[in-house]
């Protein structure tokens, strides 16, 4: 494997901002706004990822022992996710992404006539489709709590919605469209309260806010890699609190999911005792070796000093955006709902139209939100001022010339 980061004499925790942006190749080649969909590369971190997968392809990855040889280094990510959100090594299972982890709840519980899943008007279509997908095929209700920017009509919006249906509560903890920052607390209680299972969606907080599960209720907590954390494609976490094991028996199998046993004649599964047991097929592990030296480095750079510098950033965009005619704000400027997401919409465009003549005109990467006919930007720890003047600057060029026919200009 490659030298981690810091060994590499690239250490995070020493670097000014400017020279963590000079490691993002994206952040020098555009103006990148939209790690909320995919990290960037980093210098460091990318030659990791090569050097790690092309040593393993070299050394003839079919020879005895190497494959499970991979299969075991990558219980580094294990390890690091159990020490950094203080859960245990038995909770997580190591998957492609969060749509792997949200699925495997989803299909795992032995729903009941009546069953209600409650969401948000904001869930990404992975935290959306299984539940619709269930809800068509006449197996659940699934009931949409409408969200806003208020922290009080958010819980009590949820508090109508929980009722004794409610089999399952879930949520994004940062959501995708605004990126607001959940009250997760107080909804994780009045799900426990009322007996509901609670999963969160971590695809936009797990590396973007600071994180420490055991300080909230919840039952299933899935996380992808390829956004805050930097981490390569094709990585993600379910951790699933160990008493839910048998609640949620695997519903897609292969090798990998547990042993094998013959019993009077009889094949059976033994299914893995810990969540490994959601882990199967042939998979290129060195991808989690390599998200666990992402995480060393997100984890130097100090979420929290990020995140509070993203808040910073944020406030001023927000403020910036507010006083440019036709541009309406719809994310929360500030307080506990706010993110180092930013959504606003531009009056006379819609989404798409929006974010690709933003792109073609001034390489501005952001991300369309059709849903709420806008636009959402995010700041991470490689962005800076000039990012943002230069997309204010952009969209009050583009609010006092309104699309036409939503045609994007290119």
């Amino acid at each position: 494997m490659a030298e981690r980061p810091e060994a590499a004499g690239v250490d995070p925790a020493t670097l000014s901002w400017a020279a963590l942006r000079a490691l993002v190749p994206a952040a020098t080649s555009c103006r990148y706004l939209n790690l909320g969909t995919l990290a960037p590369g980093v210098a460091p971190l990318l030659a990791e990822t090569d050097a790690g997968y092309r040593a393993w392809m070299e050394s003839g990855p079919g020879l005895p022992l190497a494959y499970f040889g991979a299969k075991q280094a990558a219980d580094v990510a294990r390890a690091h996710l159990a020490l950094s959100l203080h859960v245990g090594e038995d909770e997580i299972a190591l998957l492609g992404n969060s749509s792997d982890a949200i699925n495997v709840v989803a299909c795992g519980i032995d729903w009941r006539p009546g069953d209600e899943v409650v969401i948000t008007d904001e869930e990404h279509h992975a935290g959306l489709f299984p539940w619709l997908r269930l809800q068509q095929q006449g197996i659940v209700r699934v009931r949409e709590v409408p969200l806003g920017t208020d922290v009080q009509r958010i819980v009590d919006a949820f508090d109508r919605a929980i009722t004794p249906r409610t089999r399952v509560v879930a949520i994004s903890h940062v959501t995708c469209h605004a990126g607001v920052n959940l009250p997760v607390g107080e909804i994780g209680r009045i799900a426990r309260d009322r007996g509901a299972f609670l999963l969160l969606d971590g695809s936009q907080s797990a590396g973007h806010v600071p994180l420490d599960l055991p300080a909230f209720p919840w039952d299933a907590y899935a996380i992808t890699g390829h956004k805050w954390l930097f981490g390569p494609v094709g990585t993600g976490a379910l951790i699933l609190r160990r008493e839910h094991l048998e609640r949620l028996p695997p519903s897609w199998v292969g090798s990998g999911s547990g042993d094998l046993r013959v019993e009077n004649g009889t094949s059976r599964i033994d299914y893995h005792l810990s969540a490994r047991r959601y882990e199967f097929g042939t998979r290129d592990w060195t991808k989690f070796v390599a998200w666990d030296a992402a995480m060393t480095f997100v984890e130097r750079i100090g979420v929290e000093r990020a995140f509070q510098r993203g808040l910073a950033l944020g406030v001023r965009l927000h403020d910036q955006l507010s006083s440019v005619p036709g541009v309406e704000m719809i994310s929360a400027r500030d307080g506990s709902l706010a993110t180092c997401l930013v959504a606003f919409r531009v009056a006379g465009w819609d989404a798409q139209p929006l974010m690709e003549t933003l792109w073609h005109r001034w390489r501005i990467a952001v991300r369309a939100v059709p849903e709420k006919r806008g636009i959402r930007v995010t700041i991470a720890f490689f962005n800076d001022e000039s990012d943002l003047e230069a997309l204010v600057a952009a969209v009050a060029e583009l609010a006092a010339a309104p699309a036409k026919a939503g045609a994007a200009d290119r």
